[in-house]
């Protein structure tokens, strides 16, 4: 979830790429140029990993997504076309517990 957010700030080496052209600061083109390549990388890896090209598969490689953590993209319910079928229950001390049985029509 802090990943898109951490990514989109460091994006800010586009203003260090911009000045470094400006005032040809080898260094800060290199750092430019080194992290511009792994977002590229990283982002073929996500089209690639959605589009199920390559042998990646959401099912088997989630985890480089999420880190981890278990949560979902929540484009996996509130996409285009998803239906999402809950179990909700009350507990005595009236929690409500909500359980997703499935989502139909996400891809």
């Amino acid at each position: 979830m802090w990943a898109p957010i951490l990514t989109g700030f460091l994006k800010i080496f586009i203003l260090f790429g911009i000045f470094g052209a400006h005032q040809f600061r080898p260094k800060l083109l290199v750092v430019y140029a080194v992290w511009s390549a792994l977002w590229l990388l990283w982002n073929l890896f996500v089209i690639f990993l959605y589009l199920e090209i390559a042998g990646l598969s959401l099912e088997k490689h989630s985890y480089f997504l999420n880190f981890g953590s278990g949560s979902e993209s929540w484009w996996y319910e509130n996409g285009l076309g998803c239906n999402v079928t809950y179990n909700i229950t009350t507990a005595d001390n009236g929690r409500v517990q909500q359980t997703r049985l499935g989502v139909e029509g996400a891809s």
